[in-house]
């Protein structure tokens, strides 16, 4: 009888470190959020909007984005938050009045698509990075900038950076203040111990960012004032991951900014850029 106990006990022992090491090898594998090059050729090519897929080097990070529309036009340039990848702008991408207006530039930042995925960038660090990508696609023409959630804070830093570069930002669900972020102290667990290795795909190096940003942001606040773009806060009043109080932090403390709009989205929750596409194409497509 006590062999038959092992010999289950070892059965199940067994069958249990084959189910972990099997979801965690799909972890690794799962939930990464982006789009291939071959499918990104394919669904703009039945819109007929031009599109370039660009790789490149800067500082030892490989960096992926893609870039649609007339090489004559105005570039807006998207910032996806986390996790995510520049997948997340397609659809705006494809919309034919936004296209009739701008040439669009959509980033994977570091960690994340096809950029170094798996390993995360600082704030400054990779906003850096992008007004390098930005400046190498200058046409003279007026620029400006959008990013939801975390991609928030990135295009702030992006116009901290370099007054005068951009014309107008837009911050959507923007995790710009460090005093409304969550203490979260799980993510500790999860980022610093084997727990990590249990994080689906993108989500590993999206802890990892949300703990480095949240000390990141209280660089940034000494930076604030030297954005001088006009600045429109896209925000839902019903956001649970980003209070909405973000937005009266941006406006106090943008204290050069050009000017600044706030537009609350009443009911909404945090994927606007999902559940409010209409709202956000008027703002895109009356930039200017």
């Amino acid at each position: 009888m006590a062999v038959n106990r092992r010999k289950k006990y070892m059965k199940r022992t067994i069958i249990i470190f084959g189910i972990l090491t099997l979801y965690i090898v799909l972890c690794q594998c799962c939930m990464k959020f982006r789009l291939s090059d071959t499918k990104t050729k394919k669904i703009f090519a039945v819109k007929k909007i031009p599109v370039k897929i660009f790789d490149t080097v800067l500082n030892g990070q490989n960096l992926h984005y893609v870039i649609t529309g007339l090489d004559s036009l105005p570039l807006l340039v998207f910032i996806h938050g986390s996790p995510g990848s520049w997948s997340t702008y397609k659809d705006f991408m494809l919309n034919e009045a936004i296209a009739q207006k701008f040439r669009c530039m959509a980033i994977d930042r570091p960690g994340f698509g096809y950029s170094n995925f798996g390993t995360p960038m600082h704030l400054e660090e990779q906003s850096e990075l992008f007004l390098r990508i930005v400046a190498a696609h200058q046409n003279g023409k007026p620029i400006y900038l959008a990013g939801h959630s975390i991609g928030g804070p990135v295009v702030a830093q992006m116009a901290a950076l370099s007054p005068g570069s951009f014309k107008k930002i837009v911050i959507m669900s923007g995790s710009i203040s460090p005093y409304q972020e969550k203490k979260e102290k799980w993510r500790y667990i999860f980022n610093n111990t084997v727990m990590k290795s249990f994080l689906p795909g993108a989500f590993a190096p999206s802890n990892t960012e949300i703990l480095w940003f949240k000390k990141d942001l209280y660089q940034l606040e000494t930076q604030m004032s030297n954005i001088d773009a006009e600045v429109i806060f896209l925000h839902g009043d019903k956001d649970k991951w980003v209070p909405i109080e973000n937005v009266a932090y941006g406006l106090k403390t943008m204290t050069n900014a050009t000017s600044k709009v706030s537009d609350t989205i009443h009911g909404a929750g945090h994927m606007i850029q999902f559940t409010n596409k209409d709202r956000i194409v008027k703002v895109l497509t009356t930039l200017y």
